[in-house]
């Protein structure tokens, strides 16, 4: 039986799923152009879509790195190197703790962006029933939920800070000093995020949610 050779090669197929596009001859030009064919809004939601994946995944990926940095700074914390040593892990561990923190929040912004642009396409463009979005009314989202997993990471950065704060005044025999400071960053890093960040990033949803209103 003759085969068709019109139809797209499994080398073409894949080569369109990893890049989104096609080469420019053969089999390879045909299959494009079903990706050619979308409705462009398809392919917007497709990037946007692309877009929250990728800021969710930055956070996760921060978070490893930073788990890993943090368990080999504790492990040479309780090793019988040279106490200099030891201050310049802990330092080091307090650096990305605190960075760590920040990073939380300015990685919400942009997700939530997307995230609702995305809503908004799906809404408008493809009008995806209420069932198979993650909120009916975008006019409506609802940002006191509860504890989340952003505020949980925002948590744990915080009291890390302040444990290895703690772990430098023990390093160097100033125990109190070094639970008294490492008490009052953890506590000064939480209220600074409730009574500062929190309140701003609710203001920019408010903003983003007006903007989207508007559209």
């Amino acid at each position: 039986m003759k085969s068709d050779e019109s139809a797209p090669s499994e080398t073409a197929r894949s080569k369109i799923d990893r890049e989104g596009t096609a080469a420019t001859t053969g089999a390879d030009r045909w299959a494009n152009v079903a990706y050619e064919q979308r409705r462009p809004a398809e392919i917007v939601y497709d990037q946007y879509w692309n877009h929250v994946r990728h800021v969710e995944e930055e956070m996760w990926a921060y978070t490893r790195i930073w788990a890993l940095i943090i368990t080999a700074v504790f492990t040479v914390l309780g090793s019988s190197i040279p106490i200099e040593a030891k201050l310049g892990a802990a330092f080091f561990g307090v650096v990305m703790s605190v960075l760590g923190f920040f990073i939380v929040y300015l990685l919400r912004v942009p997700f939530l962006d997307f995230f609702l642009t995305t809503e908004l396409i799906a809404k408008n463009d493809f009008e995806l029933p209420a069932s198979h979005r993650r909120t009916d009314d975008i006019t409506d989202f609802r940002i006191d939920k509860g504890v989340d997993i952003p505020d949980v990471l925002v948590i744990v950065y915080a009291t890390v800070t302040g444990v290895l704060i703690a772990s430098g005044g023990v390093l160097v025999d100033q125990t109190h000093l070094g639970l008294g400071a490492g008490t009052v960053v953890t506590v000064s890093l939480l209220i600074v995020y409730r009574r500062h960040i929190v309140p701003k990033y609710k203001e920019t949803v408010s903003d983003l949610l007006k903007s989207f209103d508007e559209e």
